[in-house]
């Protein structure tokens, strides 16, 4: 008995999920070339981009800048290629609006809670 042969395919790269992937890039090209032209003026662009628990109210930008922001080569590949695969797919249930405030709506929350952990619930905790 023959097997058929299975197809497999990436999903569509469109819509938001492009332009957030797309975004994800250019801001770690552009961490990657800072760090190669000035180490200084990169670790002062990442201290305002990424989420401080310390002082991430008075500097609330913080709540939807961390997510850009990749500690490496492989956080930006594991993180981009699932973002690709679920946003696509919910993208193209759901819609291009949804997908987008799904983003930054959890995207906020997200940070928001760490930030409320990292306060209170870990505050507690002897040896943090």
């Amino acid at each position: 008995m023959a097997r058929e042969a299975t197809i497999v395919a990436l999903p569509p790269f469109y819509g938001v999920t492009r332009r957030i992937l797309i975004t994800a890039l250019a801001v770690f090209v552009a961490q990657f070339v800072l760090g190669i032209v000035s180490a200084d003026m990169r670790n002062i662009l990442l201290g305002r981009l990424v989420l401080h628990p310390s002082d991430a109210f008075p500097q609330l930008w913080q709540f939807f800048t961390y997510p850009f922001v990749d500690t490496g080569l492989l956080s930006l590949l594991f993180a981009a290629f699932s973002f690709w695969f679920f946003g696509a797919a919910l993208e193209s249930d759901r819609g291009s609006r949804w997908i987008s405030e799904y983003f930054w709506i959890t995207t906020a929350g997200g940070g928001i809670l760490a930030v409320l952990l990292s306060r209170f619930a870990l505050a507690s905790v002897p040896g943090l």
